[in-house]
């Protein structure tokens, strides 16, 4: 049985299990940059409820694969994805894209009961990559959605604009891989006006 699902404190093992099995983050050492204590406070914060977000998880026959987070900004009503890891476990891209789609689409329709239709995520630059997860996209429900790039960001650099620095944090400038910030706006078709 497979299931998408709002994690509690209960999930932090598994959480910390996934973020522990991924020693790589855009060719990055997890552990080395410190990047992994960061990702597993960053989460422990959430779950306690000391920071406004959420974590989705995906499970499938008790086994938990993978997971998201979700920040809700103060100011306007957008949200962004700064952490989603998959077990790795999972070796092919098909899987490993399905499950991202499926604990994204979750957070979509968490959020849109927020009234928050425009969010924000990173990925690593690979054109042929950004293809297939557009077409895995549109096999779920998002082609309620318009997707843009609203900055490339090139290896070893930072990004132009203080709110996507917020986005990679400290991962940009140690990434030996290009990173896409892709913003993701709901059609006004779908959104319900309060």
């Amino acid at each position: 049985m497979e299931e998408i699902y709002l994690c509690d404190q209960q999930d932090r093992e598994s959480i910390v299990k996934v973020i522990q099995d991924n020693a790589q983050l855009y060719g990055i050492d997890t552990r080395s940059s410190g990047i992994m204590d960061m990702h597993i406070s960053k989460i422990d914060e959430v779950l306690l409820g000391k920071f406004p977000g959420k974590v989705i998880g995906h499970q499938i026959d008790d086994k938990f694969i993978g997971f998201g987070t979700m920040y809700f900004w103060a100011k306007i009503p957008f949200w962004s994805i700064p952490i989603s890891y998959t077990s790795y476990d999972l070796t092919q891209s098909k899987k490993i894209s399905r499950s991202y789609s499926m604990v994204m689409n979750k957070m979509m329709l968490i959020a849109e009961e927020q009234h928050a239709y425009d969010f924000y995520y990173v990925t690593r630059h690979v054109p042929a990559h950004i293809s297939r997860n557009r077409l895995l996209l549109q096999e779920l429900t998002f082609d309620r959605y318009h997707f843009y790039p609203a900055e490339i960001i090139e290896p070893f650099s930072n990004s132009k604009y203080e709110i996507y620095q917020s986005l990679v944090s400290s991962v940009a400038y140690k990434s030996r891989h290009s990173l896409v910030i892709t913003h993701a706006c709901c059609k006004n078709e779908f959104r319900k006006l309060i």
